[in-house]
């Protein structure tokens, strides 16, 4: 494994962690807005990071090989 393929892979589990952790969280919004914005701040961070390596591996097929 490459370590674009493990960077990949350990954001994507770091994603998942927290929607499964936040995402069951209905009332997390309105009963503590800073920690869903923190959540929601990373989540998208994540996601945008993800995305980017997305893109370079497709382009670059030497770093997921």
């Amino acid at each position: 494994m490459t370590l674009t393929s493990e960077l990949y892979q350990r954001l994507s589990a770091r994603r998942n962690a927290l929607l499964t952790h936040y995402g069951q969280n209905n009332l997390l919004k309105s009963s503590d807005p800073t920690t869903y914005r923190q959540y929601q701040s990373e989540l998208r961070d994540l996601n945008r990071k993800l995305r980017m390596i997305r893109e370079q591996m497709a382009e670059n097929p030497i770093l997921h090989s």
